[in-house]
């Protein structure tokens, strides 16, 4: 069991540096969303003069709105991306789990086969010893 787990951990160590390299979720961290935020400077109101009167600079609102669509767009796509990214890992962390449990109950049920062989073998052992005791006991009885 020992072994099967230092080949698991082993094998995790290399995906890892592998996914890094990739800029894949690694089991070290995942990485953070690299979207860029709208430019809050964008939303606060400044007037500009337009026909002898004041306006909002309508410039900035269309600016801000892409900026902000383009933010929301990422992040949800950064969410999509994660959910199947954690999926993903639950499933590979699952299938390598059922492998070492099999494994382990496969040994685990070799081995408590070998014990009752060795128990049985023991206790025919013993009651070989105990039937020779008790004819050398009645022959020097007699």
């Amino acid at each position: 069991m020992r072994k099967c787990l230092g080949v698991f951990v082993g094998l995790m160590i290399l995906n890892t540096s592998h996914a890094r390299a990739q800029g894949e979720p690694t089991a070290l961290g995942y990485p953070a969303p690299d979207c860029v935020k709208p430019d809050p400077k964008l939303i606060k109101p400044e007037m500009e003069f337009s026909n002898g009167i004041y306006a909002p600079d309508n410039s900035r609102i269309v600016r801000y709105n892409r900026q902000a669509k383009a933010f929301d767009d990422c992040m949800h796509a950064y969410i999509e991306n994660s959910k199947a990214a954690i999926a993903q890992i639950r499933d590979k962390a699952n299938s390598d789990i059922k492998q070492v449990s099999d494994r382990a109950n496969s040994a685990i049920k070799a081995a408590e086969a070998r014990l009752r062989d060795a128990v049985s073998e023991a206790n025919m052992v013993s009651a070989e010893e105990a039937d020779a005791v008790a004819k050398t006991s009645a022959k020097s009885s007699h």
